[in-house]
């Protein structure tokens, strides 16, 4: 197997398709992320241009605990903490 190739999310063009990993998710869904606006935007752009999405089994594991992790650290944001 070949080891996954990291992309910049300025790249153009944009690679046939892409893994999601934990970390991104958390960070385009988490307005208070430290990277969201830049997630938030490759996300549009991965819309945008219908870039195929590819993700694990793992991701519904491991998203959990990234998310529960950013909201004891930043809250919850602003649309779900009321």
């Amino acid at each position: 197997m070949a080891p996954a190739q990291e992309h910049m999310f300025d790249e153009e063009p944009l690679p046939e398709a892409v893994v999601l990993d934990c970390d991104f998710v958390v960070n385009v869904l988490h307005e208070n992320e430290d990277f969201h606006d830049e997630c938030a935007r490759f996300a549009g752009r991965l819309f945008d241009e219908r870039v195929g999405i590819v993700y694990s089994n793992l991701l519904r594991i491991e998203f959990w605990q990234g998310w529960r992790r950013a909201v004891n650290l930043r809250g919850l944001p602003g649309e779900m903490g009321g």
